[in-house]
């Protein structure tokens, strides 16, 4: 596996786990996710040096069936490197996302080697519709297995001790957001193993709007803004 597609995995697992967005499923739902048939957003990653590092539009194509968004991600250089669509469920109380699936298709997507196998599996992200200050989240984790006649690969990424602190009021090229803020420690082995700290700003209605990714040392390695937003 290419280097290029291990790092747009991982950019791939941190959207997927602080941006959900969430339809109505038989039950109302009604929390930090978009939840209208036709709203387009967008999440764009700089890295450290405040370049642009890949860009993640969403679109919300149905509020009733379950299937929800097409993802797209590209580099600085404008290149599509991700292309997927996901499902969520909610049961009234807690929005579910089984990522497993979603990263499963797109790594195999990478794969040029027909002989190779991969196998992904974890804990879905679960993302309560209410959020308040002193709070703890669910965990999530998503194990996977590349095997082939030349190598076996064993990679995670582990998302660990997310606790909502508190409540902020942000500007970001989107607009102004009042946002409840959630921290998290990261684990992840994909070429190497690496471990680290998140803080993300998730707002009524939209979801992610701002995250900051923190290296071991406490310097910032990346952030992510909401740059578009409609519905």
């Amino acid at each position: 596996m290419k280097r290029k597609a291990l790092h747009q995995f991982g950019f791939l697992v941190l959207v997927l786990v602080y941006s959900t967005t969430l339809v109505y499923g038989q039950k109302p739902c009604d929390g930090y996710f978009v939840a209208h048939k036709g709203a387009k957003y967008e999440i764009t990653a700089y890295d450290k040096k405040n370049q642009v590092e890949a860009v993640s539009s969403f679109l919300v194509k149905d509020a009733s069936s379950g299937k929800v968004v097409i993802h797209l991600v590209t580099n600085s250089k404008g290149k599509e490197t991700l292309n997927t669509e996901y499902d969520i469920t909610c049961d009234g109380k807690v929005a579910i996302m089984d990522q497993k699936k979603i990263v499963s298709n797109q790594l195999k997507s990478n794969m040029k080697d027909p002989n190779i196998t991969v196998d992904v599996s974890g804990k879905d992200v679960e993302s309560p519709l209410d959020l308040s200050v002193g709070q703890t989240l669910p965990d999530s984790e998503i194990d996977i297995a590349v095997k082939s006649s030349a190598m076996n690969m064993n990679m995670y990424f582990k998302t660990l001790d997310r606790k909502v602190v508190g409540q902020e009021k942000i500007t970001v090229p989107a607009g102004t957001f009042d946002c409840m803020v959630i921290t998290a420690t990261t684990d992840t082995k994909l070429l190497f193993a690496k471990k680290g700290t998140t803080k993300q700003w998730v707002a009524k209605g939209v979801g992610m709007v701002k995250q900051e990714t923190y290296a071991k040392n406490g310097k910032i390695e990346k952030t992510e803004l909401l740059t578009s937003f409609s519905k």
